[in-house]
């Protein structure tokens, strides 16, 4: 990374025509055209994204139906449920990183830099600046020139895994802090009791929820419908048995890796096991979803 400003200076410079400079700095902007008499409204980003994720649980749906099909034979049976874990564990992995890059499409298709959450404008300058950068500078020359954030700041490159670490990396680069604090105690942690009424009912909710309220921007998520809420409590290695959530992604990648790695050679999944593992899954992508676009939310109308 570049630490020397006059030098990012000239590069944001060489970008002028591909950069949009904003003269009311003070407004959001909209790549959707408006008149006095109309308004045209076009889905979010987010929201494309969202209705997309939910086809391809259709696949992983499908697989396992599969080893309902074929519980008889045995080695078709085991090689279903082995490709089935490296599969979802696939969709989780791939879901945070497109749930990123549509938010920020979002931001730079609706929100000056000058208006962004503060936490987002920090992690992105800071991006830029290696030790003894000037971030003061650069901030003012990005509140000038008005560019499109991109998405490398924002992602954790150095393990793919969706592990608790890497999750809260994420989300800690949108500024939220010790992510799984929010799921602790929550309505989410119903589906730990195995009832299966019940965790079909919150998958549905949780669905319709996070998808009505993303159609347009801004966002209007409710956390405190799904008794979402951040709590004081810090997870570290002493007391990470506590968060449900956190244990269930440690046994879920124990799976993945297990097959992946070939450590075990044995067929240890079952369909039973497939099926909490995807439900779980499913719970606890929706939970990323609201947390990060609420916190996105709330971070705009405090500027």
């Amino acid at each position: 990374m570049n630490t020397d400003t006059s030098d990012i200076a000239i590069e944001i410079v060489e970008q002028e025509e591909e950069w949009e400079v904003v003269e009311n700095e003070d407004s959001v902007t909209s790549h959707v055209e408006r008149t006095e008499e109309t308004e045209v409204v076009i889905e979010t980003e987010v929201h494309s994204f969202l209705q997309l994720s939910e086809d391809r649980w259709k696949e992983i749906q499908l697989l396992i139906d599969k080893t309902v099909e074929f519980t008889e034979d045995g080695e078709f049976y085991d090689a279903l449920c082995r490709s089935t874990i490296v599969l979802l564990v696939g969709q989780l992995e791939g879901y945070i990183k497109e749930l990123a890059k549509a938010i920020i499409t979002d931001l730079n298709d609706n929100v000056n830099f000058s208006l962004l959450p503060k936490n987002i404008k920090k992690n992105f300058t800071s991006y830029f600046l290696g030790d003894g950068g000037r971030y003061n500078e650069l901030s003012e020359m990005f509140t000038r020139f008005n560019p499109d954030l991109k998405i490398d700041p924002f992602l954790y490159d150095r393990n793919k895994n969706p592990s608790p670490s890497v999750i809260d990396k994420i989300m800690d680069n949108f500024g939220i802090e010790s992510f799984f604090s929010y799921l602790y105690r929550s309505k989410l942690d119903t589906v730990f009791e195995n009832d299966s009424s019940i965790t079909e009912a919150l998958i549905n909710d949780l669905k319709t929820h996070i998808l009505e309220r993303t159609k347009h921007f801004p966002y209007n998520v409710d956390l405190e419908e799904f008794e979402l809420k951040k709590n004081e409590i810090k997870f570290t290695k002493r007391n990470r048995e506590l968060s449900l959530w956190m244990t269930f992604l440690d046994k879920l990648l124990h799976s993945r890796h297990s097959v992946a790695h070939g450590s075990i050679f044995n067929n240890e999944l079952t369909t039973d096991l497939l099926r909490e593992y995807e439900k779980k899954s499913k719970i606890l992508q929706y939970a990323i979803a609201l947390v990060l676009i609420h916190n996105i939310s709330d971070g705009l109308q405090s500027e």
